[in-house]
Formats: structure tokens, sequence, C-alpha cells
């Protein structure tokens, strides 16, 4: 049984002409008959650059042949999902609303919740990497978390370099409990086996000390070091955790910052990706800047943005 995802223009298909598109695809190219469909989700997605909006739809085909292998299609992993840059607005009186940057933000916490509801269930899991609230501290990001608690699925979260609320790992893990937080888990120099594949990932940073934006004296080439160390702490789990399933696990890499971005390139980032074989990297903090094309491939590693606003708002699935 497989899931396929058909994403239509919003007027071109209802659900069941897309049933019928994806069963003439399946009966052509692997001479399989459907006598039934099982549509498990819709999800609406939507972006600026693109009219009219898009539609999308998840079917269940029971029965697909064996030989339609990995080595010939990118696969599904059922249950995972992720979206970055959530930049929810903090605790009440000292909440910063994103909305104040246009159209693109309108409404964006209800969206966001409509969005995730639609295409994600209480047993999948969801990764967000970074800059999840605009709160100064574990306390002011209470509502937030308890909003992100509250949407079906696991979570786990990554740092952005907007997250000052983030604390150590101890404190974190206290809060969450305290809170009674179940389903919130700290991707942070660590792995997780999750939705059929091994994630890792870290923060990054800027590309150049130019471009980097901090308050005070903050040393770039510090902060690229530390994270490069952080990222490799994260890919030696993952290893251990893939060896220790006795299967070959796929590793996924999920970063705030881009590790390339137009010209601009985080060597020490692509070359430690190269060194653990990792073949798919999602990254968020970029916004507004949609001229090139997702995904896209650099050194034979696919690459894609997630952030919340480019996403219109809904998780995507994880493919390998």
């Amino acid at each position: 049984m497989v899931c396929a995802v058909l994403d239509v223009a919003d007027d071109a298909f209802d659900v069941l002409a897309g049933a019928a598109v994806l069963a003439v695809f399946a009966e052509f190219f692997f001479h399989v008959q459907y006598t039934s469909f099982y549509v498990c989700r819709i999800c609406q997605s939507s972006s600026a650059a693109m009219q009219p909006p898009l539609r999308r739809y998840s079917f269940i085909l029971p029965g697909l042949p064996d030989y339609y292998s990995r080595q010939r299609r990118r696969s599904v992993i059922m249950s995972l999902f992720t979206i970055a840059d959530l930049h929810l607005p903090g605790a009440d009186g000292k909440s910063k609303s994103m909305e104040v940057f246009g159209r693109r933000w309108a409404d964006y916490r209800a969206r966001l919740e409509r969005g995730w509801r639609a295409a994600v269930a209480p047993d999948d899991s969801v990764v967000i990497p970074g800059d999840i609230s605009w709160a100064l501290t574990l306390d002011e990001a209470r509502s937030d978390l308890a909003f992100i608690d509250s949407l079906p699925g696991q979570k786990y979260i990554g740092k952005g370099n907007h997250d000052f609320w983030w604390a150590t790992a101890a404190k974190m893990k206290a809060f969450f409990l305290a809170n009674n937080f179940t389903t919130l888990n700290i991707l942070y120099n660590n792995a997780y086996l999750a939705g059929g594949a091994v994630i890792c990932g870290s923060r990054g940073w800027f590309f150049d000390e130019a471009s980097q934006k901090t308050v005070g004296d903050v040393s770039w080439e510090k902060l690229v070091n530390r994270e490069e160390m952080r990222l490799r702490m994260s890919l030696e789990e993952g290893t251990r955790l893939s060896a220790g399933m006795g299967a070959d696990m796929p590793m996924i890499a999920f970063l705030h910052f881009p590790p390339v971005w137009g010209d601009s390139v985080a060597r020490n980032i692509i070359d430690l990706l190269h060194e653990f074989g990792i073949r798919r990297c999602y990254f968020g903090h970029i916004h507004s800047e949609y001229v090139s094309q997702q995904p896209f491939c650099f050194e034979d590693i696919e690459f894609r943005l997630i952030s919340a606003d480019h996403l219109a708002f809904c998780p995507i699935r994880v493919f390998i």
C-alpha cells in the first residue's frame, strides 16, 4: 500500500478526477488496475508565485507491485512533515505579530492551524527547524509552545536565530514536563528516528561576517565553528541510530539557515553533509526571496526551502 501525493490547480480537478488520473498513471506504467481509492487527507497549498493556488490531494493505492522500488521512485515517508519559521507572536502584552509584514502573513496563526490539522495526523511527526516564537524567555513562549503542543503529531523543534527564549536542554525538558507539553522534542546536538527516517539538524549560521545580524560583539568564526560541531554531533548520533536499526534508514538534515543560497555557500556545512552521505536537506530562514526554483540541487544534494510563508502555512510531507 502506497500513499501518493497529487498537486493540482484549485479549479482543475476535484477529488474523484484526481483519483482517476492517478489510477490511469498506475495502470499505464505498472499495468495495475484499481477499483478503489482511499482519500486520506486534503491540504490546501498556495504560493504568491502560483496562480491559481494549488490543492494537494493524498491518495492510498493498495497493492502496488514490489518492483515499484526505491530505485525507481521518490518514496513518501508516510508520517514525516516539516515546516519552519512559524514566528508565533509570543506572550500576550509583549507579542510581535508578523502581520505587519503584509498580506502574505495575514491571519497566519489561524491559517497555520487549519493547514496543520488538514495535513498532519496524531501519529505523524513534524520537524520545525527554528524561528518558532518571538518570545524572549521560556515563560513568554509558554502560550506559543502550548499552541504547537495542541496540534496533531510529535514535534521535533530546532533553534533559529530569533528563538531568544531557547534555554538549555535540561531547562526546556523540565519546562515541557511542568506544563504537560507531551509532543515537543528538542532537536539539538542529537538525532531521532521518526517517520521511517533518521532526522538530524542544527541551526547553522550566516554565510559571512558582513551579513551577520546580531546584537553586541559576536564572533562570526566562533559561531560558525560551533554550529559545524553541533551538526556533526547530530549526524554522528544519526549514524549510530541508523546502524542500531540494522536497516538502510535514510538520514535527512534539517537546518534553520540555508547551507547554500544563490552564490553564497556555507562550505563547512556542505562538506559535512557530504561526509555523512546526506542527500536531502531542508531549511528555513529565507522570506520573500522566492525567485529560485524549489527544490534545487547543489553538488548532488537536494535542498528545499520550508519557511512557513513560503509553504502557505501548511506543513509539507518529507520525501526520500
